[in-house]
């Protein structure tokens, strides 16, 4: 079936084929200047979610360059926590610009957060670790996304039944120090985003919006999952402009005042208005959220934080140049406080005690069968015996002693349970083509006597 023709605004009908071989078959979106469709690869037989631009829209650059602009920011931080784009092209027969991105199956966290209401702490990090992991990666190539809120993260449903958030929507990142780019050009005091989640300076309309900019949509996003809120609030976007740009945001603890005091610091210092004294960037902002949340859970395996330090390039600097990683060390001890301004905080594994208050008896990793080391005792005494025996001069009228005489085993020794194991918090990649960051399996302990 060839493609078809559409009124302008109006929905593609099921089965028209885009780009000579994606077969749409629902629309999972659709708005002004284009739709969201799911698809399939005739060729391969892929389901695929497919973006189309609008042929009438098409004809706009400033247009076309936003919807190329996120295929491209897309597929230049290739994060396994960032939406996958497989292809983009432009339709011979409609003239639509499209671009196909794998399938995600799931609902994005409005739609959660609308279903279930606030989140818990843990269960905020649990979902938003993951994507500032790839927003870190993202800023580290210079490209800010500038469109952070809930319906831009998507919690896709993997075959096992388990959850991966997934950052959606690059279609107004900015690439900075692009600046004679064609990609990055924004006219000066133009708003461009979600007014809800704007930081002041994007608000304003200021050119020379950074990384901090998404530090404060991200600090957003947070506060909402917390309390239900956004910290401003107004009837138009006008006035919500307005507030955004004059008025501080309503402190967390007004609306969560259950919550603890390092996690409503934390949102403080992201929704600082003054962007000098704001969380620098988004790596701090994850390392500060994970240390005032990860108290909360008790775990013998390193947290993200300090699994990414531990996987970091030597000499790559952390928080704001506090902690460095040292020149040819791994593990644990490739972490470096340089000034201290933050203790690193080192997990440890639970007293699992034999008794006594003073010392800690470790449970091995294996162990042999008690009938097994009592064999061997009882081969290693008879050897023993037999040896003496046969060399000894023997007395007149003496009793043998032969080998197989009965052997007393050795003393049982007695189990030590392992130890269970909370589960860790959420794996954070930072950068494109890291293998999943080593999440070190529990300390079981070693016998000693």
């Amino acid at each position: 079936m060839s493609s078809g023709g559409s009124g302008v605004g109006e929905p593609l009908p099921v089965g028209t084929i885009i780009g000579g071989k994606y077969a749409l078959a629902r629309v999972l979106g659709a708005g002004g200047m284009g739709a969201v469709y799911e698809a399939r690869n005739s060729w391969t037989g892929r389901r695929v979610a497919i973006k189309v631009l609008h042929a009438e829209h098409a004809r706009r650059p400033e247009v076309v360059e936003r919807f190329m602009r996120e295929a491209q920011a897309t597929t230049e931080i290739a994060h396994p926590n960032i939406v996958d784009v497989l292809d983009m092209g432009q339709d011979a027969v409609t003239g639509m610009l499209f671009i196909v991105q794998e399938f995600l199956d799931g609902t994005d966290l409005a739609q959660r957060l609308e279903a279930r209401g606030s989140c818990t702490p843990a269960e905020a990090v649990e979902i938003l670790a993951p994507v500032m992991g790839a927003l870190v990666a993202a800023h580290r190539r210079g490209i800010v996304h500038r469109d952070l809120k809930p319906e831009n993260i998507f919690l896709a449903k993997t075959l096992n039944g388990a959850t991966t958030p997934k950052l959606i929507d690059f279609g107004i990142s900015k690439f900075v120090g692009a600046e004679s780019d064609e990609r990055s050009r924004t006219a000066t005091g133009t708003a461009v985003g979600t007014p809800q989640y704007m930081s002041p300076e994007q608000a304003r309309g200021d050119r020379d919006v950074d990384a901090r900019s998404d530090v404060w949509s991200m600090g957003v996003v947070l506060y909402e999952m917390l309390s239900g809120r956004t910290p401003h609030d107004a009837p138009t976007h006008n006035l919500l402009l307005v507030q955004v740009i004059t008025q501080p945001p309503t402190p967390l603890e007004t609306y969560a005042p259950h919550l603890p005091q390092a996690v409503l610091e934390v949102v403080h210092r992201a929704l600082l208005p003054e962007r000098e004294e704001r969380l620098p960037s988004m790596q701090a902002f994850l390392a500060a959220l994970l240390d005032a949340v990860g108290n909360e859970v008790t775990t013998s395996a390193p947290t993200p934080r300090e699994a990414e330090i531990a996987a970091a390039e030597p000499g790559e600097f952390f928080d704001d140049e506090s902690t460095r990683v040292k020149e040819g060390v791994a593990g644990e001890e490739a972490i470096t406080n340089v000034g201290a301004s933050r203790p690193m905080r080192t997990p440890t594994p639970a007293p699992w005690t034999t008794g006594t208050d003073d010392a800690v008896e470790r449970a091995p990793a294996w162990r042999l069968p008690r009938w097994v080391i009592g064999a061997v005792v009882g081969l290693v005494v008879a050897a023993v015996g037999t040896l003496f025996i046969g060399t000894a001069p023997t007395p007149p009228m003496a009793t043998r002693t032969t080998a197989n005489a009965p052997v007393e085993h050795a003393p049982s020794v007695t189990r030590i349970a392992a130890p269970s194991v909370a589960a860790p918090l959420p794996t954070v990649f930072v950068d494109a083509g890291t293998p999943p960051l080593p999440a070190n399996p529990p300390i079981v302990p070693s016998l000693t006597r």
